[in-house]
């Protein structure tokens, strides 16, 4: 199983920027920003929940 991946420099480019857009979003609404590895976590979860049927 895949513990690690690595993301090429656009990937890591627009996570950064989406990071950034989503904080954003969070510090208006009082809510704690996040990192961009936890917010990739949540893109995964949410991504498999949508096509993947897997339990």
């Amino acid at each position: 199983m895949i513990t690690m991946f690595r993301l090429n420099p656009t990937e890591a480019e627009k996570v950064r920027k989406t990071a950034i857009e989503v904080n954003k979003k969070r510090i208006e609404n009082g809510i704690e920003p996040v990192k961009d590895s936890e917010l990739l976590h949540e893109i995964l979860e949410k991504a498999f929940q949508k096509n993947c049927c897997y339990e």
